[in-house]
């Protein structure tokens, strides 16, 4: 009986298996993180202006802050982006809060 019931679960778990795998085409990395974002999320806790530093001194100051900040190597990385002036600026709002366009 123990030995069919085993054989019964080990079944269900291996055809499971590929149900659970998904669509492997998406993936964490198919969407862009927002560094400014990112930022202003987890940064602005503790540091009120961003300050500039040489590339290599921001690159060792976020590898060390991804830790202390529990970041992500995709969210350390926009950060990074945006610090150094990488990161594509937002386009610019076409209508003010009442529905009118700028001229």
């Amino acid at each position: 009986m123990k030995s069919t019931l085993a054989i019964a679960f080990l079944t269900s778990l291996l055809m499971a298996v590929p149900a659970a795998a998904g669509n492997p085409s998406k993936t964490p990395h198919s969407h862009e993180i927002d560094g400014e974002a990112a930022y202003k999320a987890n940064c602005t806790r503790c540091h009120i202006a961003i300050h500039t530093y040489s590339a290599r001194s921001e690159r060792t100051m976020i590898s060390h802050m991804r830790v202390r900040a529990n970041l992500t190597k995709d969210e350390a990385d926009a950060i990074f982006q945006y610090m150094a002036g990488e990161q594509k600026p937002k386009a610019a709002p076409t209508h003010t809060a009442k529905g009118a366009a700028i001229p």
